[in-house]
């Protein structure tokens, strides 16, 4: 069975048409995930000083993932999605070759 069929025709019968699925989903994973690699970013990123005087010298970033899940991810999610939704429509053309000419 077909999972993007079965989500078609759910959003069909709640009044939405052509929603789109793909760049919303991106979105919202890009937003949800995004706190899994910050302190490997930080870490190669940033230079020791700024890591330390940050982070302190034990450099704990256990902070920065309760901060996203507590404060950022609820804003984030919805962020992610409008911010997909967006680049879905700006892309859509290029993406399927259907351009106007």
């Amino acid at each position: 069975p077909n999972q993007s069929n079965k989500l078609t025709k759910f959003l069909s019968s709640l009044g939405f048409t052509n929603v789109p699925i793909g760049g919303p989903v991106v979105g919202v994973l890009a937003a949800g995930s995004c706190f899994a690699f910050w302190p490997s970013m930080i870490k190669l990123c940033w230079p020791e000083e700024l890591q330390n005087s940050v982070l302190g010298v034990d450099g704990n970033l256990s902070w920065l993932g309760d901060i996203y899940l507590a404060i950022l991810l609820p804003v984030g999610i919805p962020i992610g999605f409008c911010a997909g939704m967006g680049i879905h429509y700006l892309l859509v053309e290029t993406l399927t070759g259907a351009g106007k000419e």
